[in-house]
């Protein structure tokens, strides 16, 4: 992990004044306000488990809001038009053995791409949220069971134009 895949994301300093009435005055004291800081880590899906591992270790205690991102959506789309443009031969060549013709060459082809859509397990790139809330620092946690991360399926869809010659 490098410092450019660790970005602070929000700051907050506020009053405390839930206290229990058995806290002292010194406890009291020390807890008069409340701090939280955020951080945004993006790192491959492999490597989230060690990540939350090392959140965890420096003083973290709230982790989640995971965001899938794709590292090379271009490339997606390509696959995914050129995959369409092969659907779109074999129902023109279906078409053309219904009509009794034979498909001939492509004149013209287009594609356009709709909106990406997330499904559940696959690889691609991920980004973390963790948090640290301030007052009286925490005793170190005991270290956390193994994690297993499990990233979406980012699936891009193309619809292609195509026109055929017809012999």
């Amino acid at each position: 992990m490098k410092d450019d895949d660790i970005a602070s994301s929000q700051q907050s300093l506020e009053r405390n004044n839930s206290f229990d009435e058995k806290d002292s005055e010194v406890t009291r004291a020390a807890r008069q306000y409340r701090f939280q800081q955020s951080w945004e880590v993006s790192v491959t899906p492999t490597a989230a488990p060690n990540a939350i591992r090392l959140a965890v270790g420096a003083g973290a205690n709230k982790s989640g809001a995971i965001e899938w991102r794709l590292s090379d959506r271009k490339a997606l789309q390509a696959k995914a038009a050129a995959n369409a443009l092969v659907k779109a031969r074999s129902i023109g060549t279906n078409m053309s053995e219904g009509l009794h013709v034979k498909l001939g060459d492509l004149i013209y082809a287009s594609n356009e791409t709709p909106d990406t859509r997330l499904f559940f397990a696959s690889k691609s790139g991920s980004l973390l949220t963790a948090e640290r809330i301030g007052g009286i620092p925490a005793p170190p946690p005991p270290p956390p069971p193994a994690l297993e991360i499990r990233p979406q399926t980012i699936r891009e869809e193309a619809t292609v134009y195509a026109v055929f010659a017809i012999e």
